[in-house]
């Protein structure tokens, strides 16, 4: 397995497990895009991700994020950002490659803001007062 560091945008190889019938949720060996910052790698055996897929499906959504044949992909890719997931950094197989294009990054940030149901305007808005408790 991979020994940190591991960066923020990182493409890796993870193993993500055995594979369950009639499910959606990606497993397996397959590519990976590290979205936990540097900081939180280095001092936390486990990471947030979300798996990638070379099956082109619903790009018109805006949490699938087009990343090509780029970056150390071997195969045209996409991020699937509703996918996020936490694993443990054991998990790694290898590195093969950094998202190092500030387009690419800036259209990973908005998807995930929109995943996760974060409107831009409001990223720095405080968090609501009324609602269910967490």
């Amino acid at each position: 397995m991979m020994t940190p560091p591991l960066y923020h945008f990182d493409i890796v190889i993870v193993d993500f497990g055995p594979l369950v019938e009639n499910s959606s949720v990606q497993c397996l060996v397959r590519p990976a895009l590290v979205l936990q910052p540097t900081s939180m790698n280095n001092t936390s055996t486990t990471t947030i991700v979300c798996p990638l897929s070379s099956v082109k499906k619903k790009l018109h959504l805006p949490y699938h994020i087009e990343l090509g044949k780029r970056f150390g992909l071997r195969m045209d890719s996409i991020a699937l950002l509703e996918q996020i997931t936490v694993i443990d950094q054991s998990a790694i197989i290898k590195r093969i490659g950094h998202i190092d294009d500030d387009s690419v990054a800036a259209d990973i940030n908005r998807g995930l803001l929109r995943t996760l149901g974060i409107h831009e305007s409001e990223s720095s808005a405080p968090a609501p007062t009324k609602g269910v408790g967490v």
